[in-house]
């Protein structure tokens, strides 16, 4: 029984894999313009070198998957657009994040990522429970930063 979702899977799994292998590929030729040294003493490039490969093992991976799961098709512009979206939501609220947390501080910069990310979800919906919990991640995790391992950025910066 073929359902409507089966050409969707296999066009995110090719779409993905084009994502991975072009990250990799990128990150991959950054890592190699840096010394590697060794894994006991690692160089600047050591990280970059490795997780680009992991990124090329699974864009092989999810390519692979991709094309045995039937006929070859690339990605649709629509799919991807659609993909896009909450990508370009996340990395929006990462720059955000950055923008801000000198400025605000730890905690609220910490909250404003955690919302922004969020909703990127199709399932995110503005309700007591889900910004508890935010307040609750945000603060426990700015805390442990700024206090126990002393970050040095003000965990809420007050105006004036």
């Amino acid at each position: 029984m073929k359902f409507w979702g089966d050409d969707v899977l296999k066009q995110s799994a090719i779409g993905l894999g084009l994502i991975y292998l072009t990250l990799g590929a990128l990150g991959l030729a950054i890592g190699l313009g840096y010394p590697m040294g060794s894994v006991a003493r690692m160089g600047p490039g050591f990280l970059p070198i490795v997780v680009s490969s992991l990124l090329l093992a699974f864009a092989a991976i999810s390519i692979f998957k991709g094309l045995a799961a039937g006929r070859p098709q690339l990605p649709s512009v629509q799919l991807l657009a659609k993909g896009a979206a909450p990508v370009m939501t996340v990395v929006i609220s990462v720059v955000t994040f950055a923008a801000v947390c000198r400025v605000l501080g730890l905690f609220p910069s910490t909250l404003l990522l955690i919302l922004m990310s969020a909703t990127a979800s199709p399932e995110f919906a503005l309700k007591p429970k889900p910004i508890a919990g935010a307040v609750i991640v945000a603060g426990t995790f700015s805390y442990i930063f700024v206090k126990l391992l002393g970050l040095p950025l003000p965990y809420i910066n007050m105006p004036g």
